[in-house]
């Protein structure tokens, strides 16, 4: 068996029948591979359906823990030498599997391999007027790119989790998902990974993964706000002292890190005030002060004023000019 695509799923019966035709076999020739749904006790008729309308399907159920618990049992029953993990809502193009698949055979050393995607906003069928933006994480196709994924990752610049097939062995190495976080789960096993000495490579072979981007979402990660910029938080300094850990001292990871703080703290400092200061302290600690993104006024003015002055005088002139017009 070449792959396991594990499928969670918690009450998605009018969207998993569009991910689950997306990888239908013989849209994917050259490549053995099983399909794994793994469902968090859905009560709107999923069971039933997939039963009957999708036989050849490994239909599992798993006690209503979340979908990193759920990835982890598909992740135990999958029998493939590589794992692919498919969100419930998103899609596979065709033939997306052959040449990542041959990649991996042909490089023992390389870990997980990952290709393009779009993003699209429906609640219903793919189409072209849907997509909402392309591919933006870069296709890193060349060896000895760690440094740069990690750096990305870093800064908060992700790949979707349903891009990337892993080696099974390597991820049962990893001891699969964390399961008690609500936030950020895809991120952080890839931050574990790269922290393990994952070898990522992507592969420009034409083919695409269709992420999609909806407002339905009742699922366990999705709850609380406060909790989870709390756990976001935890995460971050987590990522700061794995860099001690291994010794990871390059300027460039600080740089990167104290900038993903500090892009949390723009975004939540008038939701969440306290939780944001949080943020911003540890951006202090890490690195500072932060190279944010702007125009040429943008950087002189963070230069003579400090990054937090600029942002929340640009914060006042765009209230400004909303009100003026």
């Amino acid at each position: 068996m070449d792959l396991s695509i594990i499928i969670p799923t918690y009450n998605r019966r009018d969207l998993v029948k569009y991910t689950l035709d997306s990888v239908a076999p013989q849209l994917h020739p050259g490549v053995a591979f099983e399909t794994i749904v793994v469902d968090d006790r859905s009560d709107d008729g999923t069971e039933d359906f997939i039963k009957a309308s999708y036989p050849d399907v490994i239909y599992l159920q798993n006690p209503r823990k979340g979908a990193p618990a759920a990835r982890n049992t598909g992740l135990q029953h999958a029998k493939g030498k590589y794992v692919l993990f498919l969100d419930s809502d998103d899609l596979i193009g065709e033939k997306y599997f052959k040449k990542k698949i041959e990649l991996l055979d042909q490089q023992p050393t390389v870990t997980a391999c990952y290709g393009a995607y779009e993003a699209f906003r429906s609640d219903g069928a793919f189409t072209i007027e849907s997509i909402a933006f392309k591919h933006k994480y870069p296709l890193l196709t060349q060896p000895d790119s760690e440094k740069t994924h990690l750096v990305n990752y870093l800064r908060g610049y992700y790949l979707p989790p349903i891009t990337v097939i892993w080696r099974k062995d390597f991820l049962t190495n990893l001891g699969g998902y964390d399961e008690s976080l609500i936030i950020n789960q895809d991120v952080e096993l890839m931050m574990r990974g790269f922290f393990e000495g994952m070898k990522l490579l992507a592969i420009n072979d034409g083919t695409l993964a269709y992420n999609r981007i909806h407002s339905l979402d009742n699922r366990v990660g999705s709850r609380n706000s406060r909790a989870k910029l709390e756990a976001m938080l935890s995460l971050r300094i987590n990522y700061f002292e794995d860099l001690k850990k291994y010794r990871l001292n390059d300027i460039e990871y600080k740089k990167a890190l104290s900038l993903n703080f500090f892009n949390q703290w723009r975004l939540f400092r008038n939701i969440e005030p306290d939780v944001a200061l949080e943020f911003l302290n540890w951006s202090k600690k890490v690195y500072w002060p932060v190279d944010i993104n702007g125009g040429k006024v943008f950087k002189a003015l963070t230069k003579i004023l400090g990054p937090v002055a600029v942002v929340k005088l640009k914060s006042i002139f765009s209230k400004q000019v909303v009100n003026t017009n």
